[in-house]
């Protein structure tokens, strides 16, 4: 076995279908694991695996209704709030107590592995005799297959099912679609074709009595327990439900997929397999020994062959065959991504080689499905044995999958209570009842599965060998644990962070887009930003840090529409886990701007308590940064193809109106002088809301409304913008004591709310394209010559004058060089700081090596970070992703 999980050959995050719910990516980024596999299968795709492998074979019985509520959902509950590919062995480290934990996990995840095998091994054992019974009947000469010819069969079979599985990674979401219909199908088919051929044949169809009340027990049993043993049809059609959950990390949305699909198939087969057994029961020979011995090798052979006849047994058959050879395409599918989950965390033998995913082959463990395929090869010789040998891959199933089910579900009563946060499937207060009903049956399956089915005392020909293989296993795998493995396996291991590379192009950079239809774009990013995270920041721990501690702010909508919360929470626990940074969220009120300052002040200003940010320490690796995020967006540069953290959104335009992403302020100065040039005050109450913020960190800012000309606002006065603008900033100029003034620009990209009746402003049509913002211009000019009047200059404190303007928009970056010309020809004594952002080309945090970590975080004793809560606009005309800085040169 291997001890190292890590691949050598590390996989670049994938990039998903854009309906993929993002919030899938950040689930199993906190549960420890990047995204390797493709995500591609829908909620009904996902039902249609564990509904085709348990193809509503006729051996399911009524008595499927006393595990319908147990067993699946149980697992529903897990597989919603933690939904993974190895979800059972992953589920039971997780719950089990600290002595427990790593034996039960390795033990579960080998009878689980062990189990889907045996599945596989069963269904394709069980195709070949289909297949041979259709040959038998074609031929009609009494024909048998021998072992080796059924062997034969079964090992092309089983090659096959391997190449599908490993080239058909794209067409297998669609090959689930098919499998819905084909089985409901052949029930339809079933339901109506046995009766009208059995009657039409001169036959008669058997009475109720007979269908739901008579019983001929074959067996030496007592006829109570032949009863109980029974119920192995119906365990063993209903044993694959758990597929859904081995599919978790490929399924779109897979907290409400999998349970749904967990859910969805048990409870079809209950309807549709008591329907097909009622009509089965209707229509057989009541000669159950006729029906049993058949000379077709395959008792529902026999049983069309009496209501249809020859050729309609052989159509029905074949199409049989049809459903059986999906069943098992699903069954090593599923099999594979519980083998692969397992060889990730580094139990299975050469782990390091199994656990690789093809790039190359759409995403596929095609080294695992074919090291699946050689091993039910070798299992499938007990065909060559005799039936009862070949009966044992039945019963391995079910005791195996039996045992890997309930475990992890009794570890969770048991120990695991408090640790378990419910997902969006939850029975709620019946959780806890349905999960003991859940043990005490699948304890009882798995106990059912190990009897003789033919009497008290067996014999070689008529043994069950299910307690040898699964005793020697089961037994086998706790020696190797406790001799061997404990010194290294550990459970499950994290993954997101293992990849020493951090190469651009295995980074998915997806282009910003300012269409709602394509909103879903950013989302197939956010694993490669949780990637770049955890590699990029967890490597240095705040120890390495230019400051002693950061907290990071998560700010969200109390009426939050577009699901951030995960996003949020994922974002949060990475720095969390990955970079020891301490975290908050705060849901603000969406009802009125005012509650939603208030709530934000009011949280801001209990942590800069809470970790002493207003003492004034002159040292900075003691000092603490507060980091303000309230979404999780991208900007990106196509020659740098670098991600930071932005600010976007869409929130209820009645409470906040804002039209940024974010602004990125480490303030050298006590005074900030915020200039709005947007033609249309929409930064009114973002700027309202940095004052407050600020104000509770004791910096001053104000709002400067500039327009070059006389706006009217239908519910305010009436501006002389001029005059205001260039009147208070000189005020502000010549106050300023020895601390300098930082000036910031506002401007909005495009004026497009310029029509937008909800703004109640008037405007001029000359002042509409912000891209010429001659204005500006011209107030920098003014402002330029103010500095060099004698007279003023000589009430402005020399060398305390630190200029910075910050472009928000659309703006050409020749109007900035001639911005930066005009700034230049100031005093000497006036310093001059500018970094001008644009679209698509801002500063990334995230990407940066740690060693320009100090000039880039740290802006020095009187540093602070402010985030405003962004507006998505309806009209998609504005910057979505834009970071705001002003930096040193």
């Amino acid at each position: 076995m291997d001890s190292q999980p890590a691949d050598p050959e590390a996989v670049a995050p994938v990039a998903t279908d854009a309906r993929a719910d993002v919030g899938d990516m950040q689930l199993l980024a906190r549960m420890g694991y990047k995204q390797e596999l493709r995500r591609q299968y829908s909620t009904p795709q996902v039902f249609a695996i564990a509904f085709s492998i348990m193809g509503l074979v006729p051996s399911i019985a009524s008595t499927l209704s006393f595990s319908l509520p147990t067993g699946p959902v149980g697992m529903a509950d897990l597989a919603s709030a933690m939904p993974t590919a190895g979800g059972l062995y992953w589920w039971t480290h997780y719950f089990a107590g600290p002595k427990w934990k790593s034996p039960l996990s390795f033990l579960i995840g080998y009878s689980n592995t062990l189990g889907l095998i045996g599945g596989m091994c069963s269904v394709d054992y069980t195709l070949a005799l289909m297949i041979l019974s259709c040959v038998s009947i074609s031929r009609g000469d009494g024909w048998t297959a021998s072992r080796g010819v059924i062997y034969a069969v079964y090992v092309g079979l089983i090659i096959f099912h391997g190449l599908c599985g490993s080239l058909g990674g794209r067409l297998m979401p669609k090959i689930q679609t098919f499998c819905i219909y084909i089985n409901i199908a052949l029930v339809v088919a079933t339901v109506i074709a046995l009766p009208i051929g059995k009657v039409t044949r001169g036959g008669s169809l058997n009475s109720g009595h007979y269908v739901y009340g008579h019983i001929d027990n074959k067996t030496t049993w007592p006829t109570g327990w032949a009863f109980m043993l029974a119920w192995l049809a119906p365990i063993w059609s209903i044993g694959s439900f758990d597929s859904c959950v081995h599919m978790s990390e490929e399924a779109m949305h897979a907290s409400k997929a999998v349970p749904l699909g967990i859910i969805w198939s048990a409870g079809s087969a209950f309807v549709l397999g008591f329907l097909v057994l009622s009509v089965i029961a209707a229509t057989m020979n009541p000669d159950v020994s006729a029906t049993i011995s058949t000379k077709f090798g395959q008792p529902m052979a026999q049983i069309y062959y009496d209501a249809l006849g020859r050729d309609g047994a052989l159509a029905f058959m074949a199409v049989l065959c049809i459903v059986q050879f999906l069943i098992g395409l699903s069954l090593i599918v599923a099999a594979s991504r519980q083998a692969w989950a397992f060889s990730r965390d580094g139990a299975l033998p050469f782990s390091r080689f199994f656990r690789h995913v093809s790039k190359r082959i759409q995403y596929q463990p095609v080294r695992m499905i074919c090291g699946l395929v050689v091993v039910s090869i070798l299992l499938g010789l007990l065909c060559l044995i005799n039936s009862a040998a070949a009966n044992a891959l039945f019963s391995l199933f079910v005791a195996s999958n039996y045992l890997s089910w309930g475990t992890p579900i009794f570890c969770r009563l048991v120990w695991g209570e408090e640790r378990f946060t419910p997902g969006e499937f939850y029975s709620g207060s019946f959780s806890r009842p349905i999960a003991w009903v859940a043990v005490v049956y699948l304890l009882f399956g798995v106990i059912l599965s190990m009897f003789p089915t033919e009497g008290p005392s067996p014999t070689s020909s008529n043994m069950n060998y299910t307690i040898v293989i699964n005793g020697f296993v089961w037994f086998g795998c706790m020696a190797y644990y406790f001799l061997f493995a404990r010194r290294w396996y550990i459970g499950p291991q994290m993954t997101v962070a293992e990849s020493a590379s951090t190469a651009s192009d295995n980074i998915v950079v997806p282009s910003p887009s300012h269409s709602t239809a394509h909103y879903g774009d950013w989302e197939k990013s956010f694993e490669s930003v949780i990637q770049t995270l955890s590699q990029g920041v967890g490597h240095s721990r705040p120890s390495q840090m230019p400051y002693g501690k950061a907290v990071f702010l998560g700010l969200r909508w109390s009426n939050d529409d577009l699901d951030l919360a995960k996003s949020q929470a994922a974002l949060l626990e990475t720095f969390r886990t990955q970079c020891g940074f301490d975290t908050d969220s705060l849901p603000i009120p969406s009802t009125s701007s005012e509650e939603a300052l208030a709530a934000i002040d009011d949280t801001i200003f209990k942590l800069r308590q809470k970790y002493e940010m207003n003492s004034h320490i002159n040292y900075p690796r003691h000092r603490c940064r507060l980091f303000v995020i309230h979404y999780l967006g991208h900007g990106v540069s196509e020659t740098e193809r670098k991600f930071e953290i932005c600010l976007s959104g869409t929130r209820n335009p009645d409470a906040i109106r804002i039209q940024w992403s974010s602004i990125d302020i480490r303030m050298k100065a006590d005074v900030l002088v915020l200039v709005d040039t947007s033609y249309s005050g929409s930064f009114l109450q973002s700027c309202h809301s940095l004052q407050r913020i600020l104000q509770c960190n004791e910096r001053t800012a104000e709002y400067l409304f500039s327009t070059g000309n006389e706006i009217s606002d239908q519910n305010g006065p009436t501006y002389d913008v001029n005059n205001n603008f260039m009147t208070r900033l000189t005020q502000l100029l010549n106050t300023a004591s020895l601390a300098p003034v930082t000036v910031v620009q506002l401007h909005e990209a495009l004026c497009t709310q310029a029509n937008d009746p909800s703004t109640k402003l008037r405007y001029t049509p000359q002042y509409m394209d912000c891209r010429k913002p001659s204005i500006t211009l011209q107030h920098i000019n003014n402002y330029a010559r103010r500095i060099e009047n004698p007279t003023i200059k000589t009430q402005i404190p020399t060398g305390r004058v630190h200029i910075s303007i910050s472009v928000l928009g659309n703006i050409d970056p020749g109007q900035v060089k001639h911005w930066q010309k005009s700034l230049s020809k100031m005093d000497a004594d006036v310093s001059i700081e500018g970094v001008f952002a644009l679209q698509g080309c801002s500063l990334c945090l995230l990407s940066m090596p740690i060693s320009s970590w100090d000039s880039f975080l740290h802006p020095g004793a009187d540093g602070l970070f402010v985030a405003t809560l962004p507006e998505r606009s309806k009209e998609q005309a504005y910057v979505d992703y834009v970071m705001l800085s002003d930096t040193e040169e």
